[in-house]
């Protein structure tokens, strides 16, 4: 996120968890992030999750 990566998600009416206000929206964030979730896949491989929170 630091770098501008995490992109944004237009459109989001419903989430899955939480509220909307968990959620980036918009392209500029209104504040440095306190937490994220970092999901990653490879094919063939092991999918994993990690939270990552700001100390």
């Amino acid at each position: 996120m630091r770098d501008g990566v995490a992109p944004a998600i237009p459109g989001l009416t419903s989430p899955r968890a939480g509220t909307v206000e968990s959620y980036v929206t918009k392209p500029e964030l209104p504040a440095t992030p306190a937490k994220a979730l970092v999901l990653s896949a490879a094919p063939g491989s092991v999918r994993g999750g990690t939270l990552l929170g700001a100390v």
